[in-house]
């Protein structure tokens, strides 16, 4: 789970609003899903364990956010739809990966954060245009990386 400052300022940097399409990529408990669909998103969320999405799953439905949809699988081989407004990774890229970007319409915002070791920085991207990404970096951190996120080549002499 991401600390709360992290999800703060996620959801600072998304600023969801009512009717946008959202999808929340490694949903956990399903806090950052449950805190978008309060700001109004419609939210997909993908857990890649399935004991985490049933979780999720219950304690949506408990809180009153059974809307939220939450898909058991593998986001890097899975199809994760397109032309989200908003995307939350909620777990470090080693490598940036445009797969996120890509899933974005126009104008969209995804929040990720990238690197493979400390300091990692989080990121917001935009979808500026069909083919055109603006990035802006927000702050430093550190979580832990996304199962099965590629990583870069060990280093040897």
């Amino acid at each position: 789970m991401l600390a709360p400052k992290v999800v703060g300022r996620l959801l600072q940097a998304l600023d969801a609003q009512p009717g946008m399409r959202a999808l929340a990529i490694g949903t956990g408990t399903g806090f950052v899903p449950a805190c978008l669909s309060a700001m109004g998103a419609s939210v997909r969320a993908i857990e890649i364990h399935a004991e985490l999405a049933a979780a999720s799953r219950a304690n949506l439905k408990r809180a009153g956010f059974g809307q939220v949809e939450v898909v058991t699988g593998d986001t890097f081989n899975l199809d994760m739809g397109k032309d989200y407004a908003l995307i939350a990774v909620c777990g470090a890229l080693p490598l940036y990966d445009d797969r996120f970007a890509r899933a974005l319409a126009v104008g969209g915002k995804l929040f990720v954060v990238v690197g493979d070791q400390a300091p990692q920085e989080a990121l917001l991207v935009t979808r500026i245009a069909e083919n055109d990404w603006s990035s802006v970096g927000l702050f430093e951190t550190n979580i832990d990386a996304l199962e099965n996120a590629k990583r870069p080549e060990p280093f040897q002499f």
